[in-house]
């Protein structure tokens, strides 16, 4: 069905089976998800400008909670602090900011949302939290924020930006915090990963920078495991793996893999 959050539980085989209830509706045009990292919460942006909330039990089941925040813009990306203290949401040229209260209830944060360039449209922490990264598709670029966990999460630009080509897709950063990846999957710069370094507020340009995935095309996010970066191509219906120095920030020469029609985002399952 249209407009709808979906819920499954996953057995130990893997398989999927729907829960009760299977669905919930959301909102129109619900466009991503995300899930809190310490509490039983799930939050859905809609492209009709609102934020939905569900909490949901140890059994899995979901239900709303209160009714959708109204947005200021049409989102594009969400994104949750790891302490599951605040959310943020890419719309428009800003990044509105939240407190997320103890039933996971959004209170807006009282200070001005930044201006995170044109069109911010994927965001992602640094594991420490203090660090949010915005790609803006428009301005073909990745900026960085501090955030201030002790001011409602409170974003400030640090002035360091960097160039990522005409269409950014997705952003990784690495579990030390020290590298930063961003996709690009078409225009100026396309099938291409370029990485970076990060120091404090600062973000540098590793060696070789930008790196390709070729043969794959069109990269629409960028995944760090095990040593490895993958990009889902959307182009060449493959994923591509590059061997990532964890000194350096440096990756390797691609090999893909099949991966049927048009991949578009993908996800590491727990061993």
């Amino acid at each position: 069905g249209a407009d709808q959050l979906f819920a499954y539980s996953i057995a130990s085989t893997g398989a999927l089976s729907a829960l009760t209830p299977a669905t919930l509706v959301t909102g129109a045009n619900p466009v991503a998800v995300a899930a809190s990292p310490v509490a039983r919460l799930v939050y859905v942006a809609n492209g009709n400008s609102t934020l939905a909330v569900f909490s949901y039990s140890s059994a899995g089941a979901l239900s709303q909670v209160g009714t959708p925040v109204t947005l200021a813009a049409v989102p594009r990306a969400i994104a949750i602090d790891p302490t599951g203290s605040f959310l943020y949401v890419a719309a428009s040229t800003n990044i509105l900011e939240f407190d997320i209260g103890a039933t996971g209830a959004l209170t807006a944060n009282p200070t001005s949302s930044p201006a995170a360039g044109s069109a911010p449209d994927a965001l992602a922490f640094d594991p420490s939290g203090n660090h949010l990264l915005a790609t803006n598709y428009a301005a073909s670029t990745l900026t960085l924020f501090s955030v201030d966990g002790t001011n409602h999460g409170a974003l400030t630009t640090t002035g360091s930006s960097k160039s990522v080509g005409s269409t950014p897709t997705g952003i990784a950063v690495d579990a030390a915090g020290t590298h930063v990846y961003v996709s690009n999957g078409g225009g100026a710069g396309a099938s291409q990963v370029y990485a970076f370094t990060l120091t404090g507020n600062v973000l540098g340009d590793v060696s070789g920078s930008p790196f390709s995935v070729a043969p794959g095309v069109g990269p629409q996010t960028v995944a760090l495991d095990g040593g490895f970066a993958y990009t889902p191509n959307l182009s060449s219906d493959d994923v591509s793996r590059m061997t990532v120095n964890g000194s350096t920030g440096v990756l390797g020469t691609a090999s893909t893999t099949p991966a049927g029609d048009g991949p578009a985002d993908m996800v590491f399952a727990n061993p």
